[in-house]
């Protein structure tokens, strides 16, 4: 099984909710960065979620006959006291199920989905670009002061299907040119056929 890991280059929010993002762009970045972004203080305790951070540029450019198997999502994140991320994949437009984490205090990188996770059956992860996270409420019953997001991974797991553009689908496992082996061939503007590994 293939896989490819993008981080987010480009960062937004949504609208609606109590809590603003603060330094927004320092989010789209790797889960190694020390830079963050974070939540605004707290106006009250009727405040329960922060806007939805929009983490997006992600381009995975994943071959014509891929079937994608999984997806993970590495953030790096802290909260001031424990709060909940809850996070979900979008193309842009349509939107995965959520999953959740509980964050503490410390600097933690927090891992949700795996190689064979596909986030409630999405339909959409061949084409995702985004995605989305928000802080809730903590034990308190309120939003914590802070909740701080460093950066994130995302890693698309994926298989090469049997597609053929020359005659009846079959198996493709390499093409050569001579004596060369080729990883990567295009029909096209698309990506027919990719080396598995």
């Amino acid at each position: 099984m293939a896989n490819k890991t993008r981080s987010p280059s480009t960062a937004g929010q949504g609208s609606g909710a109590d809590h603003d993002w603060e330094d927004i762009g320092n989010a789209a970045t790797s889960d190694d960065s020390e830079t963050y972004s974070e939540t605004e203080p707290v106006d009250s305790e009727t405040d329960l979620s922060s806007e939805k951070l929009i983490l997006g540029g992600m381009d995975f450019g994943l071959p014509f006959n891929a079937t994608v198997q999984g997806v993970a999502v590495s953030i790096k994140a802290n909260s001031h006291e424990d709060a909940t991320m809850t996070v979900t994949l979008s193309n842009g437009t349509s939107a995965s199920s959520e999953k959740t984490a509980t964050i503490a205090f410390a600097n933690n990188t927090y891992v949700l989905g795996s190689a064979t996770d596909t986030w409630g059956s999405y339909s959409d992860l061949k084409d995702l670009s985004e995605i989305w996270v928000v802080a809730t409420d903590d034990s308190d019953g309120y939003l914590s002061p802070y909740m701080r997001v460093f950066g994130a991974d995302i890693t698309i797991y994926y298989t090469i299907g049997t597609w053929c553009p020359w005659g009846p689908e079959e198996e493709l496992t390499a093409i050569r040119f001579g004596t060369d082996e080729i990883t990567k061939a295009y029909f096209g503007a698309d990506v027919v056929f990719e080396k598995d590994g």
